[in-house]
């Protein structure tokens, strides 16, 4: 009887104990979180480029979420650069806005 209460006893603070110690599988996933990239790179360059087409360049990027790759810092200061650089076109009229809202450069 005093065995099986021991027992039970252990069981019960190591379930309660149990919560507080780390998961190691996280904890290794959030290391390995900055190799996303490169096994991302890896799928690209694994697409073998066919001489004959010429350069194999991938512009859909839709899929792919940009803050992880080139960080929140450096994508909000293209946001401003490319801002100031629209408004400054806009000033000096070198591009005119279409029906859809979209500038576009001014044809003479």
């Amino acid at each position: 009887m005093a065995k099986q209460f021991i027992v039970l006893l252990t069981l019960a603070v190591l379930s309660s104990v149990a919560a507080f110690t780390p998961n190691f599988n996280q904890q290794s996933q959030r290391v390995s979180s900055h190799l996303s990239a490169r096994s991302r790179s890896k799928q690209n360059k694994s697409q073998k480029p066919n001489p004959a087409a010429g350069v194999n360049v991938v512009d859909d990027f839709d899929g792919i979420d940009m803050i992880p790759l080139l960080g929140l810092k450096r994508l909000k200061k293209k946001a401003r650069r490319n801002k100031r650089v629209l408004n400054q076109k806009i000033r000096e009229g070198k591009v005119i806005q279409d029906e859809e809202g979209v500038w576009v450069p001014r044809s003479n």
